[in-house]
């Protein structure tokens, strides 16, 4: 009898350390899937003519225009754009513009980047690789990611 009561005992904590254990599985499950989601709701593509980018070579800096659309739902901090060109970072030499001007670059919105450099040495016609990465604004706790690349054709 003593053993029946004593195998209770240790087989009801042993339920209760299982079912614990199975509700922070679900936690943890809960909140992949959250980032997941995020992540999947979170895009952003390189807008235009992509075979007729802006380059302008006078002055001291050669500077490029390349626009960005917002094609996720869920708005994009623009101040966690990184931007590269040729895989070299350019993110603290581009003048960034939203269109519509209005402060948030939600759904459809774009965002104008003037990448300036007194490096750049391009020629009309050059073709280059550009990629963007952004990040969602935090919503629910959670942040999704986006990146895009594309060669484009620089012209003068």
């Amino acid at each position: 009898m003593i053993i029946l009561v004593a195998s209770l005992i240790v087989s009801g904590m042993a339920s209760v350390a299982l079912l614990n254990s199975w509700g922070d599985m679900a936690k943890l499950t809960a909140e992949q899937s959250d980032g997941r989601l995020a992540d999947a709701e979170t895009d952003v593509s390189i807008a235009g003519d992509r075979a007729n980018v802006l380059y302008q070579n006078t002055g001291t800096d050669d500077n490029m225009t390349i626009y960005f659309q917002n094609k996720g739902s869920r708005i994009l901090d623009e101040s966690s754009v990184s931007i590269f060109i040729d895989g070299i970072s350019y993110t603290g030499s581009a003048t960034l513009t939203l269109y519509p001007n209005s402060g948030v670059w939600s759904t459809g919105s774009m965002l104008e980047a003037v990448i300036e450099d007194a490096a750049f040495s391009y020629n009309s016609g050059d073709r280059i690789t550009v990629t963007i990465i952004v990040q969602s604004e935090l919503s629910g706790g959670h942040s999704g990611s986006a990146s895009d690349t594309a060669e484009v054709r620089l012209v003068v």
